[in-house]
């Protein structure tokens, strides 16, 4: 994996590039920036996603998860239920190379928010570096 630090669409990113055999299977966009207001990160998915649309149109797949409804009911805090993993949004577009997801999801008051490309060609070469890493583990 390669790891840099960049701006997109005006905020502070690391572009990370997954290799498996010496092949580029995968990259994408991490936020960087950290929001003292947790529901700023919703904003930055929503800025993703329509970019996003813009450029490949509406979404094949769009869901925004509840995995525990406490604060479902209080958007005001909705960005506290994603950082402790209540909560999680998702769109996914498909090109015919590449499967693109917008993501943002937490846990343990950390919150990820980005896009991954995939390629659709490769996916199978994902799948098998990663099963041969696992089996070096153990």
């Amino acid at each position: 994996m390669l790891v840099y630090k960049t701006k997109v669409i005006d905020k502070k990113a690391f572009v990370n590039y997954f290799f498996t055999d010496n092949q580029l299977i995968k990259a994408g966009y991490i936020l960087a920036g950290l929001h003292t207001n947790k529901n700023d990160y919703i904003t930055d998915y929503n800025d993703f996603k329509e970019i996003l649309t813009k450029k490949y149109g509406s979404p094949k797949n769009e869901q925004t998860l509840w995995k525990n409804d406490l604060y479902k009911d209080d958007h005001s805090h909705w960005g506290l239920a994603i950082s402790i993993g209540h909560l999680k949004y998702f769109s996914a577009w498909e090109t015919d190379n590449t499967e693109i997801l917008n993501f943002l999801s937490g846990d343990n008051y950390h919150i990820l928010c980005g896009v991954q490309y995939r390629s659709k060609s490769l996916k199978e070469i994902e799948i098998k570096g990663n099963e041969k890493k696992a089996l070096k583990q153990f």
